[in-house]
């Protein structure tokens, strides 16, 4: 059969109007995914029934957790978990807070009922297709979090460099081959606690091999590797059935049946060497070291073991020789049994809770970075003149207004005063812990700021004017709104769409602006820094101003539930007494951390 040319230009152009297509409804996503190690074992051992408790376990502390970091659980896979993230810090937090709190979880409990979680972490480009994610970014999430093991939380390249805080702290573990990936992928592990606590933590844990290639493979079966096994005989004994099973199979597939039974022999030799000298008394189980160790010269008497992954069954079997070497249970850091439970710790839950606390673990911020802009509207009212230029630093603000939750926390912490409920909702303050605190004065915001700084050792302020400003306009200098084009009715808490009950909305009612900031127009009205001046704007300094030295009234901006959609413009101001307070007004925060 004949094709036409013209018959291929209309194929040729049919593909091109697809792959457009495709484009564009891809986008950059953060994938997260949890695994419970030993289920398959935990189900023999303790029946259906204990099993499917601890599958109960593990989806509620995840999902609660996601959903508390402003994340998505697209499904469950069996004793999996996968989620969803607009950014990699929240993802990277929520990990974070999943393994802190199983932590305090596992505690009470027998080494052999403890639940393990393991984590891997992802960010690039994916399909979406009604609530289910698709495409290279969840294949490669997946086998990130196979090479991960118990307390363990592992990202990928990409994820790692995403990370503007500095304190998360991740530790390199060097190129790994992933399965069914042609290139290996460089893999971080995230301390989710300080460096002495996590190798402590980490080290009660058995361990294998991270690649299963034919030369990592090769290069652990020499001198190396045989000094390895009698220094960590103990770990290597356990793990050498496993190991050996991957060994044949991997040479199966690439050396045929001779090398196979090569493999057999060299994998009995090994488990002989370790079960020769697995009953030393002086056999000591190695820490993680504090930073990422060079990489060994060949033949070096004291190169490390390969990065510490564990397998899916590795839980422990008292009835194995292993069992007997390890601790009936995980050695709980000396400051984590003697630390008091303070306010903060019982509004979070089971949080692990530092001596040198992170604001994080309160206040999710975005960092928005430095720039120019030009600050309000030749169209606008009075006070919005003149529209002038205005050069600001980065700074870093909260994603969201302070809730219910975070304002709770400092009331339980300083025995400040509660703030009385707003006209549209009993046990307010209790019962929505995830929308915006309301009714607060802007002397009360001070008081929290005052808290926050304490607290974590860190700058936390209201926003000026101008940050406001320039964080809600999130690059798009002329925008009247945060959401450009779209129906406010999809995109902000106004009086066009606010419900007849609760009025506020939490931050996954609507999207987000482009730097990630949630109901930056709509919702509550926000306090700010200024000083309010209705003429201010024809004498501001270009560079970081701050408002007026004094006044009477302090300014509010972005509008709030009662107000109709001409009030969200993001250029437009009002003020307020600072002891007014009213259900209509909140805040949210900058944070500069100490140094």
């Amino acid at each position: 059969m004949r094709v036409r040319e013209n018959d291929i230009d209309r194929l040729l152009q049919a593909r091109s109007e697809i792959d457009e297509a495709l484009r564009r409804h891809k986008t950059k996503q953060t994938v997260l995914f949890t695994d419970i190690v030993g289920s398959t074992t935990y189900f023999d051992r303790y029946g259906d029934t204990e099993g499917l408790l601890l599958l109960y376990q593990h989806d509620a502390l995840v999902k609660g957790t996601v959903e508390e970091f402003s994340g998505i659980v697209v499904k469950t896979i069996g004793d999996s978990v996968m989620a969803e993230f607009a950014d990699p810090l929240p993802a990277v937090l929520a990990a974070i807070a999943i393994q802190r709190q199983l932590l305090h979880h596992n505690q009470s409990l027998s080494r052999s009922e403890r639940l393990q979680i393991r984590i891997g972490i992802h960010t690039g480009f994916g399909f979406k297709r009604a609530n289910d994610l698709f495409g290279d970014i969840v294949n490669v999430a997946a086998r990130i979090t196979k090479r991960s093991g118990p307390a363990q939380i592992l990202v990928s390249h990409a994820v790692m460099e995403s990370i503007p805080s500095t304190d998360v702290f991740f530790k390199s573990l060097g190129q790994i081959n992933l399965d069914g990936k042609s290139e290996p992928e460089e893999l971080f592990e995230a301390y989710w606690t300080d460096a002495k606590e996590y190798d402590a933590i980490r080290s009660t844990f058995p361990t294998s091999s991270t690649s299963t290639d034919v030369v990592s493979l090769r290069a652990q079966i020499g001198n190396s590797v045989a000094r390895w096994l009698r220094m960590y005989a103990v770990r290597a004994y356990y793990e050498i059935r496993l190991w050996s099973r991957r060994f044949v199979s991997t040479l199966h597939a690439t050396r045929g049946m001779a090398a196979v039974k090569t493999a057999m022999v060299v994998a009995l030799y090994l488990a002989i060497a370790a079960g020769m000298v697995s009953g030393r008394a002086d056999t000591k189980l190695p820490a993680i070291p504090d930073k990422t160790p060079a990489p060994p010269a060949a033949e070096t008497p004291s190169a490390e073991p390969p990065p510490a992954v564990a397998d899916e069954n590795a839980i422990s079997d008292k009835t194995d020789p292993i069992a007997t070497a390890l601790p009936e249970a995980t050695p709980i850091p000396e400051r984590v049994e003697n630390l008091p439970e303070p306010a903060i710790a019982r509004v979070f839950g089971p949080f692990m809770i530092e001596r040198r606390p992170s604001w994080m673990a309160l206040i999710e911020t975005v960092s928005i970075p430095a720039g120019t802009f030009w600050m309000g509207d030749e169209t606008g009212r009075g006070d919005e003149k003149p529209r002038h230029q205005v050069i600001l630093d980065r700074f870093n603000m909260g994603r969201t207004e302070i809730t219910n939750r975070q304002y709770l926390a400092f009331l339980a912490d300083s025995g400040h005063q509660r703030p009385k409920e707003p006209s549209y909702a009993k046990n307010y303050l209790t019962e929505y812990p995830n929308l915006p605190v309301v009714n607060v004065s802007y002397d009360d915001a001070l008081a929290f700021c005052a808290w926050a700084s304490q607290k974590f050792k860190a700058d936390v302020r209201l926003p000026t004017e101008a940050e406001w400003e320039y964080a809600a306009v999130a690059g798009e200098n002329g925008v009247p709104f945060p959401w450009g084009p779209l129906d406010p009715k999809t995109s902000a808490r106004f009086k066009g769409n606010a419900p007849l009950g609760v009025r506020t909305a939490s931050m996954d009612a609507f999207p987000p602006n482009r730097y990630g900031l949630y109901n930056m127009s709509g919702n509550v009205w926000e306090w700010v820094l200024d000083y309010y001046s209705k003429d201010y704007y024809e004498t501001s300094p270009i560079r970081n101003p701050k408002g007026p030295p004094a006044g009477t009234k302090h300014s509010i901006r972005g509008g709030s539930w009662a107000n109709d959609d001409s009030t969200l413009r993001v250029t437009r101001r009002a003020s307020r007494n600072p002891d007014e307070h009213s259900d209509q007004i909140g805040f949210r925060v900058v944070i500069t951390p100490s140094h």
